[in-house]
């Protein structure tokens, strides 16, 4: 029993670690002078080919609008079939989108007259 007792204490003794002494922190510890040393920060890559990239301003419109909006489809389409006619046969016109023709954000808007199926159709942006 006094053999066992003697190994467990050793082991104890082993897996113990001492508490660690306080040695100062950064308010603690006398201030050291700084030695001037420059930093060159060279531009982050983005930062270049931003600088190197050359930007096309595309034209404004001639009506004055340009930019992105966000808009309720459903009320752009009633808008335009109560104040569009169709240019061949004076009919209502009907706005559509084509849900299968979509090229990332930009969705494919068709007008179709009612009475004579001429269609038109366009993207909502460039491509």
């Amino acid at each position: 029993v006094a053999a066992f007792r003697h190994s467990l204490c050793i082991v104890f003794v082993m897996a113990y670690r001492r508490k660690r002494k306080f040695r100062g922190n950064q308010y603690t510890l006398p201030k050291r002078e700084k030695s001037e040393v420059v930093t060159v920060v060279a531009p982050s890559r983005s930062r270049t080919k931003l600088a190197e990239a050359t930007y096309e301003i595309p034209p404004e419109a001639p009506s004055g609008i340009s930019g992105y909006r966000f808009v309720d489809m459903a009320l752009l389409a009633d808008f335009l079939s109560e104040n569009l006619v169709c240019k061949k046969c004076h009919g209502s016109i009907r706005l559509t989108e084509v849900n299968d023709q979509r090229r990332g954000l930009s969705s494919k808007l068709v007008l179709t007259c009612q009475k004579c199926a001429h269609k038109e159709d366009t993207y909502t942006s460039k491509k």
